[in-house]
């Protein structure tokens, strides 16, 4: 299920931040904000869904999560691409913990690249 912008957008509090799993571009994403007169939030786009596809191969449900991670970090800057790693190190065993970072690092490329 997805949420459209023109129904997102009005609900987020000021200033608010949103990271969005979508085929549309940061860019894009920024003309809905301006419509909607909501030039105090910021809005990033990352297709986790193609990452996922890309890293894992199709799969019945995508697995996004480790790639909004990495957006969020790139988005963020609370967090860095070697504190997920050490992380993802600790919770899986050593090929998936590389498929994992693997997603994160091309979701925090992705969002760096579009940002710039």
């Amino acid at each position: 299920m997805s949420v459209s912008p023109e129904v997102l957008f009005p609900s987020l509090k000021p200033s608010a931040a949103a990271i969005l799993n979508s085929l549309l571009s940061t860019d894009e994403l920024g003309g809905f904000k301006k419509k909607l007169q909501r030039s105090d939030v910021k809005i990033f786009a990352v297709d986790a869904t193609e990452i996922s596809e890309k890293v894992f191969g199709e799969t019945p449900i995508p697995i996004t999560s480790i790639a909004m991670v990495g957006a969020f970090a790139a988005a963020s800057a609370l967090i860095d691409l070697d504190s997920i790693g050490e992380a993802l190190a600790t919770f899986f065993e050593s090929k998936l913990a590389k498929k994992n970072l693997e997603s994160a690092s091309l979701a925090f490329e992705n969002l760096r690249r579009e940002s710039s």
